[in-house]
């Protein structure tokens, strides 16, 4: 079962995006990417059996359960018991069973992990393939409207998407090449592959998330060239990311602005105007429900019920900013248990002298908290999948490092 459960692994990394994949099955609703997962389980379930020994990581299983037991409880306050379930079962308990598994599995066998990577790796391949095919051909049976704005969504019903997915994977990537400059050939050719299907999605939200993350992985990498001018080039850096939020907190709060100015010529094609309102929305909906927020699957309703604006027309499933989101969706435990947890898996990382895999983790965590401050780079299957998976690498770290360091 070793192999299997191996191949499996590799396979569900690889198919990560397919949960749009969809079926009822006697009236239970599942996805491709549901099924993966618990062949999976089963696979790794037999080969327990069958050692009869286990690892797991105490800190981050630790923090994870509260974070779990928050949802928990937030699917009971939900308006909508049936829609929480689902998204409990796909967003929360799928994805960290999923860590718990593949930790240990790494955990005996920590060369398998370039196997995982590369198959995260690809699932990005495939993804930019037909998003380059949507826009040679302008056939897009996922997102029509997005082909009128001329932006690509692969197998996603907005653009934004493939730049919530597309980003860790890149921050992997670079610390690849981090890792080997001279033989970096093909992280270079992936990484330009990505940043040209990135372009397509015109996606501003990415653009800034990629940004932070290169400015990190920058910092990074010239601490590693020039270790005796670390206090210039950590001093040249941090300016480079204040000014990067400076500018981005000063457009928000130009755009908040010009919300509080909106009548009725509301104009719903400015996003960043519509995510300004949403994000005013969902702080009068957490100052009325501050401990449990609404629920899982809670925001979209009560929104719809009684929070919108009467002037805007657009409907919303979540408020486009990842700590609303949370705070909303599992209650300030979970908001808490979550910020804790990105806490606790960044001190692990670097506690310990950086290296490659370190600088990849990091610069992924960097882009998402940031792509966050303006989208929701969890609240999908494929994208809690992801984040569980980057918290795997970060926890098997140094298993990793030390395994490979004879290939450095």
């Amino acid at each position: 079962m070793d192999r299997v459960t191996y191949y499996l692994g590799i396979l569900i990394i690889a198919s990560l995006p397919l949960y749009v994949i969809r079926w009822s099955f006697f009236g239970y609703p599942t996805t491709f990417l549901e099924v993966l997962f618990f062949l999976f389980l089963a696979s790794y379930l037999l080969q327990k059996r069958k050692e009869k020994k286990f690892r797991f990581h105490l800190p981050v299983l630790s923090i994870g359960a509260i974070f779990i037991v928050s949802a928990t409880i937030s699917l009971f306050v939900s308006p909508d018991f049936l829609g929480g379930l689902g998204i409990w079962k796909a967003y929360f308990i799928e994805p960290f069973l999923f860590f718990i598994c593949l930790y240990d599995f790494l955990s005996y066998r920590p060369r398998a992990f370039r196997s995982f990577l590369w198959a995260y790796v690809f699932s990005g391949l495939w993804i930019g393939v037909y998003a380059l095919y949507q826009w040679f051909t302008g056939d897009n049976p996922f997102a029509p409207h997005e082909v009128e704005l001329g932006r690509v969504t692969a197998v996603y019903n907005t653009a934004n998407a493939i730049g919530l997915y597309y980003g860790p994977i890149l921050a992997l990537l670079m610390g690849e090449m981090i890792r080997r400059p001279q033989k970096a050939v093909v992280p270079i050719l992936l990484s330009t592959f990505f940043l040209s299907v990135l372009i397509l999605t015109k996606s501003r939200g990415t653009f800034l998330g990629l940004l932070s993350m290169e400015a990190f992985l920058l910092f990074s990498y010239l601490n590693r060239v020039f270790p005796s001018r670390k206090t210039l080039i950590r001093g040249a850096v941090s300016i480079l990311i204040i000014a990067s939020f400076a500018g981005s907190i000063l457009f928000l709060q130009s755009k908040q602005k010009e919300a509080h100015s909106v009548t009725s010529a509301y104009r719903g094609s400015d996003t960043f105007l519509v995510r300004t309102i949403v994000w005013e929305t969902s702080l009068h909906m957490i100052k009325d429900n501050p401990v449990f927020g609404v629920g899982l699957d809670g925001f979209r309703e009560r929104y719809l019920i009684d929070y919108r604006p009467a002037f805007v027309l657009e409907d919303f499933q979540y408020p486009h900013n990842l700590v609303l989101t949370l705070w909303l969706e599992t209650g300030i435990l979970g908001v808490l248990s979550f910020l804790f947890l990105l806490g606790v898996v960044t001190r692990m990382v670097l506690k310990d002298n950086q290296d490659y895999l370190g600088w990849g983790i990091i610069g992924g965590l960097v882009y998402l908290f940031i792509h966050g401050l303006v989208d929701v780079p969890y609240f999908k299957n494929d994208l809690s999948m992801a984040f569980w998976l980057l918290v795997v690498f970060a926890a098997s770290r140094e298993k990793i490092i030390n395994y490979y360091r004879n290939d450095e």
